[in-house]
Order: structure tokens, then sequence, then C-alpha cells
């Protein structure tokens, strides 16, 4: 073989290389958050407490646990201004808000940290440590709610699909499309309502109203609030819906 030859071969095989890598790469990147997390394999961390930021006074009349979306290891510019979003909100609203961190990576190169959710397990052990580490910001036995953003709110989701007891008083699912597969029960009425916040220009928009249907189907408590915005955790449709959970209690 002369030389022209073998740099032509040697071109081709470095070729077919990279472009089988971009392929990968960008299928990868390409899939929707909750299919990629479906195939990362994690060791949960149940056993292990949290790191947790309470907000507001310990004298609150209602309790809530905010679960963040993916994020850097470090708290993002977005979280920490959703932090002082919910602080406002816990004055507001005589609420105490517990901030749990997942201590899980959700990335193959360990960049990202989410709440793992891949199957029934998954969704247990991790609700079980989040409900384990809020505590230390709640009265004793005291009850809570759950606001979650992004990767948290298709968490929250499952935990009311799968009713993972004890069911949290509600849950607020934030920029999240949800999803209702493998539900084991025929209904959902006995289990945690739903609010549902999704801005117009959200990408998973349309998959929040599809979950809407699926579970109002299932007989689940479930309402739907489309805000202006994006991927974002707005304040003036997450004060109104917690006004009106604030208002229902006090009514029973």
């Amino acid at each position: 073989m002369n030389l022209i030859e073998r740099f032509f071969e040697s071109t081709v095989i470095k070729f077919i290389l990279f472009f089988s890598l971009y392929l990968f790469t960008t299928s990868v990147l390409a899939a929707p958050q909750e299919t990629r997390l479906s195939k990362v394999t994690s060791s949960i961390k149940a056993q292990q407490p949290l790191d947790v930021l309470c907000l507001g006074e310990e004298s609150a009349l209602l309790f809530g646990a905010y679960l963040h979306g993916m994020d850097t290891i470090d708290p993002s510019k977005q979280e920490l201004e959703n932090r002082k979003l919910l602080d406002t909100i816990a004055k507001e609203l005589n609420m105490r808000i517990a901030i749990p961190r997942s201590k899980d990576s959700c990335s193959p190169t360990k960049e990202k940290t989410c709440w793992i959710q891949s199957s029934r397990e998954d969704v247990t052990k991790t609700y079980e440590a989040i409900a384990s580490s809020v505590s230390k910001c709640f009265p004793q036995d005291a009850k809570f709610g759950l606001i979650a953003f992004s990767n948290g709110g298709y968490l929250a989701g499952k935990i009311v699909n799968y009713c993972i007891t004890p069911q949290p008083l509600w849950a607020i699912l934030i920029g999240s499309g949800g999803t209702a597969r493998e539900i084991s029960r025929p209904s959902l009425k006995e289990c945690a309502p739903l609010f549902i916040l999704i801005g117009k220009n959200d990408l998973a928009n349309k998959s929040a109203k599809n979950y809407k249907s699926q579970m109002e189907r299932l007989g689940a408590d479930v309402k739907l609030t489309e805000f202006q915005g994006g991927h974002v955790v707005p304040f003036d449709s997450l004060v109104s819906t917690l006004k009106d959970i604030i208002k229902k209690n006090k009514a029973r």
C-alpha cells in the first residue's frame, strides 16, 4: 500500500469515528430530560441526610418542601433566584419552606445533580430521603406539601402517581410535563391534589396538558394554570395557587 492510500485510509477511519461520536452525542442531548434520566444508573444516597435550607418562621401555618430542577452541583443562578422568590413567598404567606438539595448525579460527567426517579423503587427511596431531611424544618409530625420545579416536578408527579405514603398534602408541579405511566392503582381519588403551573413558552407545555388529561381520567384532583413565560418559577401564579390551598385548608 503506497503512502497516498495509507493517508486516505487513516483519514476515512478518523472521519467515521468522529461522525459516530457526533451522532451519539447529539442523540443523547436531544432526548427529553426524563428519557435521558431513565438511562442513568445511580446509587441513591437515601441513608445520608440531605443538606436543607429552611425559609420562613417556625410558627408558620403552612409547610412546603421545594424540589429543585436538574442543576449544577452548586446551586445555579436560576436556583439561587428561586430561593429568593420562595423566601419572599414564605414571609408573605406565613409559610415555612424547606429546600433540600439532591446529592445524586444525573449525568455521566457528574456535573449535574437531580432527583433520581427511574423506577417506583427509586421514587420511594428519593422521597424517603427528602421527607426525612426536611422534617428538621417543621414541627414534629407536621404534614407538608411539595413545590417542585422541572426535574423535581417529574418526581413530585410520580410520588402522586404511585400514591406513595405518606402522601404530601398537595403537590405543585412547575415546568413539568409529568407522566401517568406505570400507575398500579385504578383510581387516584385518594392521592394528593395536583396543581400544574406551566409557561406558555415552556417546551413541556403540551406534555403538561396531556398529563393533566391523563390524571383526570384516573380520578386525580388536578388543576392546570398557564402563565406568560417559559421554563421558570412564576411568582404570581405560585402565590395565587398557594393562597387557594390556604383558603381550602381554612374551609375544612
